[in-house]
């Protein structure tokens, strides 16, 4: 069922996320790698990936990678402002397309 939500909230550029983010698309391309019969949406995310890839090298993303609340209302978060958790992410997701492929 997590792999048939993943191939119906694909976007038609082959993205995830509200503002077609890589770091959820890496992380949805990874899932529907698992299952048989997803070549057209994994190639359509491969796609995605590769031209969201910055000239660097690297991928971005504005997603929040870490939050916890402490009991005392606290809330501490963490962003991947140096782009090294989305561009591992995203590199790991393509390889995990290489595999399929």
């Amino acid at each position: 069922r997590g792999i048939a939500f993943g191939l119906k909230t694909q976007k038609e550029n082959g993205a995830w996320g509200l503002n077609a983010d890589p770091y959820l698309s890496a992380l949805a391309l990874k899932t529907i790698c698992l299952a048989d019969d997803t070549l057209p949406s994994v190639i359509k995310a491969t796609d995605f990936l590769l031209s969201a890839q910055n000239p660097d090298g690297s991928w971005i993303t504005h997603q929040k990678i870490w939050v916890f609340t402490d009991n005392e209302g606290d809330v501490w978060q963490s962003t991947d402002n140096q782009m090294v958790i989305s561009t591992a992410l995203c590199v790991d997701a393509l390889k995990a397309v290489l595999k399929k492929c």
